[in-house]
């Protein structure tokens, strides 16, 4: 998925070399069992393999047009469940710590924003 953002701040922004070639790579790691932590659905995004968080939320990947160097992902709400502090907080914490275990050499930072995005996360307001 490719978009312009005009408000920079998400949940987790990654600057890299190459956004693409950092998300195959995670897609790929988690394909081969590498990450079991993380599944991907149908939809390219990211869910967690423990049972109790399945279903509650996903982590969508964002490459945009104008930030060449940065691999962004957003946190998609359940439509069964709104999105509480606790969900955003182990969906981001783990997210975050699947990164930098497996792809720290990849990435020249990651930021995290505390609170949800508005056009970046989808939640309910």
């Amino acid at each position: 998925m490719v978009v312009i953002l005009k408000n920079k701040r998400t949940m987790i922004q990654v600057q890299t070399n190459d956004p693409k070639g950092l998300l195959d790579k995670i897609r790929e790691a988690i394909e081969n069992n590498v990450v079991v932590t993380w599944h991907l659905d149908n939809d390219g995004d990211f869910l967690p393999t423990q049972e109790q968080w399945i279903g509650k939320a996903w982590i969508t990947p964002l490459i945009t047009e104008d930030a060449p160097n940065s691999l962004y992902f957003g946190i998609i709400e359940s439509k069964q469940q709104r999105m509480t502090k606790a969900i955003y907080g182990v969906f981001l914490g783990r997210f975050a710590e699947m990164l930098l275990t497996h792809f720290d050499t990849d990435m020249k930072s990651l930021c995290i924003s505390p609170l949800l995005v508005d056009n970046i996360d989808v939640f309910t307001k």
